[in-house]
């Protein structure tokens, strides 16, 4: 979850920003106010996350000029976060481990990770609208129908 910075009483805007991009992308807009949300959605975080840092790539500015009255931002090059702290990590232990941990993940199957739990928490919440806390609200219906 993301929260405001400490002693910001005007900084609400900047966190909806942020739980506009991390948090309510995946869990929309209902209120999740039981525990059995919390496996699904740190399921979800954790592989958003590891996709978010490991492979997509960012551009950053690394400076401005002016021209006139036109101010132009330069860019550097796309790269991952991964890459930009490998660049800026001493050789050792730390190093070697972050490597080997990022040649070990495949972004494929982080996905699918995700899409299967962003799957059940979505069951979770129809169950739940619809007053039973079992099965998926489709099997509801057609126990209503056999009963």
């Amino acid at each position: 979850m993301t929260r405001s910075r400490p002693n910001r009483k005007n900084d609400n805007a900047r966190v909806e920003e942020r739980n506009l991009h991390v948090v309510r992308e995946f869990a929309g807009y209902q209120r999740l106010d039981d525990a059995g949300y919390v496996k699904l959605l740190n399921r979800i975080y954790r592989a958003h996350n590891l996709l978010v840092n490991h492979f997509q790539t960012w551009q950053r500015v690394s400076g401005k000029q002016r021209r006139g009255s036109k101010v132009i931002r330069i860019m550097d090059k796309p790269r991952t976060p991964y890459e930009r702290v490998m660049e800026h990590l001493k050789d050792g232990g730390r190093k070697e481990r972050l490597r080997t941990f990022h040649d070990g993940l495949n972004p494929w199957e982080l996905r699918a990770e995700m899409q299967t739990a962003m799957t059940a928490l979505v069951r979770r919440i129809e169950s739940v609208a619809l007053g039973h806390r079992g099965g998926r609200p489709d099997d509801l219906g057609q126990a209503c129908k056999a009963g």
